[in-house]
């Protein structure tokens, strides 16, 4: 019995080297296999959470582009409008609500003589030293721009601006010209600065949107009121505006949206 029990110990044998080896490279290519599946699914859902950031972002991005475009002109004359086109940038002008008009004397027709320096207005309160200002005669189609220097004067009846320089040109009312506007205005330019977009107002630079694609992040395309593509400033009537935008940690992250924006002011 006792010789039996050995024989059966000394018959069992362990596994070989080569069963554990092939044992092993299962276990890894298994675990492999795991942790690839992991890390794909880790990857897509990453990427899924940066993209619809990214979304978030760009539908922001392209309504504030969109409502700084539509200001495009706003209060001036069609001629003045849009200063220069470019494919990454596009250079305006744009008059704010800070309006007013030369005081109507039925007894006169005067309103203000070539070689003027000071402008009667109807009401000066808001405008400033250095604001720049556009005095436009819609119905004739006279206008000039120049800029305020010293301080307006609120007290007196009428109202007065100190310019500049002497007026370049006569106004006077008509019979169907009654109303000649002063309205303070800015210079605006939109473009690309690196990973960003830009607002230049009168020289100061601000972002207006960050995490830009610094290669092609902002692309606009000019068509006149047909549709046809165009490169006349006189012709532009709607601008199509491109902007990629790319997750700051990870590039690969990037997607495209795309908006059309009808000048509102320049016809």
């Amino acid at each position: 019995m006792k010789q039996s029990l050995i024989n059966k110990f000394d018959n069992q044998s362990g596994l070989t080297l080569i069963e554990t080896l092939i044992a092993t490279a299962i276990g890894v290519l298994v675990l492999g296999t795991a942790f690839k599946l992991f890390t794909a699914q880790q990857d897509t859902l990453t990427s899924s959470t940066e993209k619809t950031s990214i979304r978030a972002d760009g539908r922001l991005a392209v309504e504030t582009l969109a409502r700084e475009l539509r200001r495009v002109g706003f209060t001036l004359p069609p001629s003045i409008k849009i200063i220069s086109i470019d494919t990454s940038s596009f250079k305006y002008r744009a008059g704010s609500d800070l309006q007013t008009t030369i005081p109507y004397d039925p007894s006169s027709s005067l309103a203000a003589n070539s070689g003027d320096t000071i402008l009667n207005v109807v009401n000066a309160d808001g405008f400033s030293d250095l604001f720049n200002i556009c005095i436009y005669d819609p119905a004739n189609e006279v206008f000039e721009l120049t800029s305020i220097d010293g301080i307006p004067d609120v007290e007196s009846e009428p109202n007065t601006l100190p310019l500049t320089e002497p007026l370049k040109n006569d106004y006077r009312f008509r019979v169907n010209s009654k109303f000649i506007r002063v309205a303070q205005y800015n210079t605006f330019t939109i473009e690309q600065n690196g990973t960003n977009i830009s607002k230049v107002i009168n020289g100061e630079s601000s972002v207006l949107i960050s995490n830009v694609d610094p290669t092609n992040g902002l692309t606009f395309e000019y068509f006149d009121e047909s549709g046809s593509p165009v490169s006349d400033v006189l012709k532009v009537f709607k601008v199509a505006v491109t902007i990629r935008l790319i997750d700051p940690d990870n590039a690969r992250a990037s997607i495209e949206f795309k908006t059309d924006v009808t000048l509102r002011n320049v016809i």
